[in-house]
C-alpha cells in the first residue's frame, strides 16, 4: 500500500444523479477531493502527478474521450477515444486502446503514436522495463465465438510478436519473469478458462491454475488481473456473469485465497471484484456491490492474503492505487 502521504494517492469514481466524477484522496481514503466531473475511471500516473479519466461520448456506439490532467490546477486534454488505458510504470506514457487500434500517448512531449490498427483488441499491459506491450487480438469471427491470441509490440519500433497462436488466449498481464493470462477451454459464450503463464517471447507455456468453472453457477474459470511489483505474487478473480471475486496466489507456491462477501463488515450480500493491487503486493482493493442498488458500492483496502477489512471510499468504483 501506498505510504499515505499529503499528495494523492487513490483514485476513485463516484456516482450521483446519474452523473459521476473522477476524485483522489490520500492512501486510506482521506483528505478526498473531485477533480473531474462528468467522468470516470481515473487512473493516476505512478508519481501521483497526473491523472488520465474517461468521458462518456454523445454517441453510445462511440468509445469514451480519454483525458489526461495534471492532479492539481491543469487543464484536461483530450487524448483519444479510449475503451482500455493503463500507465506504464514510469508513468511517462499512457497506452489505450478503442478495441480498432492501439496507441501511445508521451505526457511530456505530448505526442501520440499508432502502434497496433488491427483490432479487435481487449486488453493491454506494459512490460515492466515500459519498452513493450502485451495485448489480446481477437481473429475476427463473429458470433458468440471469442478466439482470441497474445501479441506484443515495441514501442520504439512498433515491431509486433506473436506469442500465442492458439485461438484460446487472452487477458494478458506482464509481470517482471512471466506473462499471465487467461487460457480458454470453452471459446464460445459464456467463455470459461484458467490462468496459464508464459515468459516474454512466449515460450513455456503452461497451466497455473484452473479456477471454478462450474456453469451452473456462472462461474467461467480465473482471470489474471495484476503481479506484484517482484512477480511473486498474483492477482486473479473468479469470472462470473455479475462480478469477479478476487482470488491471491503466491506464485512460487500456487497457495490461494478466495475472497467471500463475509470479510467485508456491513455488507451480508454483494458482489465482489478486484480493483488494484499494491505495488509490493501486500494489499488490495477490493470493490463489494449489486447490479442493483441492494447493496452499496463500496471500496475496501483489505491484506492480500484475507483479513480485517478497512472501507477507504464509499459510494465508489473504478479505485486505484498509484504505484
Amino acid at each position: 500500500m501506498p505510504s499515505g502521504t499529503g499528495s494523492a494517492e487513490l483514485s476513485f469514481t463516484r456516482a450521483s444523479a446519474e452523473r459521476s466524477s473522477v476524485w483522489v484522496a490520500r492512501a486510506d481514503g482521506s483528505h478526498e477531493r473531485r477533480v473531474a466531473r462528468n467522468a470516470f475511471a481515473g487512473a493516476l500516473s505512478p508519481s501521483g502527478r497526473w491523472i488520465a479519466y474517461l468521458r462518456s461520448a454523445k454517441s453510445d456506439r462511440a468509445a469514451p474521450l480519454l483525458y489526461v490532467a495534471r492532479v492539481r490546477g491543469d487543464r484536461a486534454e483530450q487524448v483519444a477515444r479510449a475503451r482500455w488505458f493503463v500507465w506504464s510504470p514510469k508513468g511517462n506514457r499512457l497506452a489505450y486502446t478503442d478495441g480498432k487500434a492501439l496507441g501511445v500517448f508521451d505526457v511530456g512531449t505530448r505526442k501520440q503514436r499508432m502502434l497496433v490498427r488491427t483490432g479487435d483488441i481487449r486488453g493491454i499491459s506494459f512490460a515492466p522495463s515500459g519498452d513493450a506491450l502485451a495485448y489480446a487480438r481477437d481473429s475476427g469471427r463473429t458470433g458468440t465465438d471469442y478466439r482470441p491470441d497474445i501479441f506484443s509490440v515495441r514501442i520504439a519500433n512498433g515491431r509486433i510478436s506473436r506469442l500465442t497462436g492458439d485461438g484460446h488466449s487472452g487477458e494478458p498481464v506482464w509481470g517482471p519473469t512471466s506473462i499471465a493470462y487467461r487460457h480458454y477451454v470453452r471459446t464460445t459464450w459464456p467463455q470459461v478458462g484458467g490462468t496459464w503463464l508464459m515468459w516474454r517471447d512466449g515460450s513455456g507455456k503452461h497451466p497455473f491454475a484452473r479456477g471454478d468453472q462450474n456453469r451452473r453457477h456462472a462461474h467461467y474459470g480465473l482471470m489474471p488481473v495484476e503481479f506484484s511489483r517482484d512477480g511473486k505474487r498474483l492477482l486473479a478473480c473468479t469470472v462470473a456473469e455479475f462480478g469477479c471475486s478476487p482470488v491471491t496466489f503466491f506464485v512460487a507456491t500456487k497457495q490461494r485465497h478466495a475472497f467471500s462477501v463475509g470479510e467485508f463488515p456491513r455488507h451480508t450480500h454483494g458482489l465482489l471484484a478486484p480493483e488494484d493491487m499494491s505495488g509490493d503486493g501486500r494489499s488490495l482493493l477490493v470493490w463489494i456491490g449489486s447490479v442493483d442498488g441492494a447493496a452499496a458500492d463500496d471500496i475496501y483496502a483489505v491484506p492480500f492474503a484475507g483479513g480485517k477489512a478497512r472501507l477507504v471510499a464509499h459510494n465508489a468504483d473504478w479505485a486505484g492505487w498509484r504505484d
